[in-house]
């Protein structure tokens, strides 16, 4: 039976990378800043602008180190009409701050024959880390319904793809980056093919090519993206299987619990409910089980995304008709 698959990604998908996170993303612009000062002299003007806010801890308990609780002030200041440059700056240095972490492909030193010496092992090629960036190009390998091939003949090595999946994969994500689109868009060139490559694709907040809603508590902005919106109810309203990696649903996302049941009293056959996210001390755990805890198929694992994809991919070649479904319930069900 054909399956209709969505997975919902948070910030804690990305982190493995080297993107930042609502909890570390001021000290990693700091990094940015203080290596070219002249290169992103504005920085220091979001600098002042948080240590301003400082005077806030005498009466009120604030983390001044959360992208969330600060932009969430400086938000309700711009919605009363203080600063609407500082507003446009704070977007510009969130986009900024992502891009320069979000890792380059290069497809400039892959030749056929080394495809073919090596049959794609770590074929994802970046400055570090290769093998992890490999592993998540298999991930969105699976998710394009792509299997690669090495096809011999005359004029060397050839790669093919063949769609064998009775499933459909979508992705609702909440992340401004874009490591999703550059891995297929290395694909696109990796393995040259008359198929355009597209992901089902949602980003509820934006993306850093495009527009983007401040991670605050003002969500009044969702009418610039409100394709995406419709487009993830779209997904999850026909979805057999729902599966959040590395999201922890936090108390100030009451939006998304909302969405995803409206989604949910829509769909006509829906299975499971899986969450993947690092559940140290089992709040987020206690989050979700409020939320789908009277769902008998609900199952919740304290994991990261890299032993997720370490069971998916356990080598790091190309995928060649991987069964990503058998490997994902077999992890879940997995007591380790």
């Amino acid at each position: 039976m054909k399956n209709n698959v969505v997975y919902f990604l948070g910030a804690g998908f990305s982190a493995p990378l080297g993107l930042p996170v609502m909890s570390n993303f001021i000290e990693k612009a700091k990094d940015i800043y203080f290596g070219n000062e002249e290169g992103y002299e504005y920085f220091k003007r979001i600098f002042s602008m948080i240590n301003e806010l400082g005077v806030l801890k005498t009466y009120m308990d604030i983390n001044l180190t959360n992208i969330e609780d600060i932009l969430s002030l400086l938000e309700m200041g711009f919605t009363v009409g203080q600063n609407m440059k500082g507003k446009e700056e704070y977007v510009r240095f969130i986009k900024q701050t992502i891009q320069h972490y979000t890792p380059a492909l290069s497809t400039e030193d892959i030749t056929n024959s080394l495809l073919s010496q090596h049959y794609g092992k770590n074929w994802v090629k970046t400055g570090k880390n290769v093998e992890l960036h490999t592993k998540y190009g298999n991930f969105v390998a699976s998710l394009l319904d792509i299997s690669l091939r090495n096809e011999q003949s005359t004029f060397g090595p050839r790669y093919s793809h063949l769609n064998k999946s009775d499933n459909t994969y979508s992705i609702v994500a909440l992340n401004y980056d874009n490591i999703l689109e550059n891995i297929v868009s290395y694909i696109q060139k990796l393995f040259p093919s008359h198929t355009q490559y597209a992901l089902r694709y949602a980003k509820l907040h934006g993306s850093i090519n495009t527009d983007i809603i401040l991670p605050s508590w003002n969500k009044s902005e969702n009418s610039i993206l409100l394709g995406a919106w419709k487009a993830a109810y779209e997904y999850m309203s026909n979805a057999n299987h729902i599966r959040f990696i590395g999201y922890s649903m936090p108390q100030t996302d009451a939006y998304i619990k909302y969405l995803v049941g409206t989604s949910l009293k829509d769909t006509k056959h829906f299975k499971k409910v899986d969450i993947l996210c690092k559940d140290p001390d089992g709040s987020t755990q206690l989050r979700y089980r409020a939320i789908f805890g009277n769902y008998q198929q609900f199952r919740f694992k304290n994991t990261s995304v890299e032993n997720y994809f370490e069971f998916l991919y356990p080598n790091s070649y190309i995928p060649v008709n991987s069964d990503i479904e058998m490997r994902h319930h077999q992890f879940m069900e997995n007591k380790n």
